[in-house]
């Protein structure tokens, strides 16, 4: 029982890390719009967040081998989830870029969509998967919602959807199925292998679309040298490998509460950063979003629903 706290909280531990490198990406993204293209900037920072890793990989793997413990992964099943993953993202990502800069929606309501992933994991993992949520992860979602609203959107109208949010909506869905499909991909793949090949499929996808769409502008990529190379190796990198590793240790419902703090943490970079001014209704989304993170990972001795 020990070892399995132990586990868990070394899980949510990197998954925090991961939801304030995100939320510090928020930034990153901000500073790059109208710069480069959707496509242009998602290649490049998810090509980087993938070689980051390939040393990272052979290093892991001469520690093995001198321990006895290495094992060759089986290229199909890597190919396999990697590439899923790597669609997912790429997708999500993708569609999160093109909503953020369509002029008719705001970075708050980019924000608040984008985490619905929060309430569509649990759903989604109950209808494709009939997977039991507890209670108290119900409640810590929609709670995390509402925190969420107050962190976001408060003070706009939200009585019409332009087309920067419906797209963004499309966002969360597809960051719901790549947060799912993790978990799904269990210990068949390293944790670090399949973040490293999900980015180089991701990545190369985005390449693709973005020559064949996008006017690919040098100087403006290094114009924003600073944004691509965090959300490259900090974001992707760093970001998405302590993603794959903490579900490896966390229930994918209960972790998507605890990404989705990334807007938290996305706030506060805002206001040290760009200057923003957090108020009150900040202030009370935030307090709500880390009730909601706490009451999802109480364990009670309660039937499942």
């Amino acid at each position: 029982m020990e070892k399995k706290k132990r586990r868990n909280i070394t899980g949510l531990l990197m998954l925090f890390v991961a939801a304030i490198i995100w939320g510090m990406s928020f930034v990153a993204q901000k500073t790059s719009v109208g710069f480069v293209g959707p496509f242009t900037f998602m290649g490049i920072r998810t090509l980087l967040g993938g070689i980051t890793l390939l040393p990272v990989i052979a290093i892991i793997n001469a520690r093995d081998k001198k321990k006895g413990t290495y094992k060759k992964a089986d290229k199909r099943t890597v190919l396999r989830w990697g590439g899923l993953v790597g669609i997912l993202l790429c997708v999500a990502t993708v569609l999160q870029q093109i909503g953020i800069q369509d002029p008719s929606t705001t970075a708050g309501k980019s924000a608040f969509l984008s985490a619905m992933y929060v309430v569509l994991v649990p759903i989604l993992s109950s209808v494709f998967y009939k997977k039991k949520i507890m209670g108290n992860v119900w409640i810590g979602a929609v709670l995390m919602v509402v925190g969420l609203f107050f962190l976001c959107v408060f003070n706009e109208k939200l009585t019409s959807f332009a087309r920067g949010d419906i797209i963004t909506i499309f966002c969360s869905i597809f960051f719901a199925l790549q947060i799912i499909a993790v978990e799904r991909c269990g210990d068949e793949v390293n944790g670090v292998v399949l973040s490293c090949v999900q980015f180089l499929v991701a990545g190369s996808i985005s390449m693709i679309f973005a020559f064949m769409f996008e006017d690919i502008n040098i100087d403006a990529i290094l114009a924003i040298a600073p944004a691509v190379l965090y959300s490259g190796i900090m974001s992707c990198g760093v970001g998405y490998t302590f993603q794959i590793l903490g579900q490896r240790l966390v229930e994918s419902s209960g972790a998507s509460i605890i990404l989705s703090s990334e807007s938290f943490f996305a706030t506060v970079a805002g206001a040290i950063i760009l200057g923003e001014v957090l108020d009150t209704n900040k202030i009370i989304g935030c307090v709500l979003m880390f009730a909601a993170i706490i009451i999802s990972q109480l364990e009670f001795k309660r039937r499942k629903i």
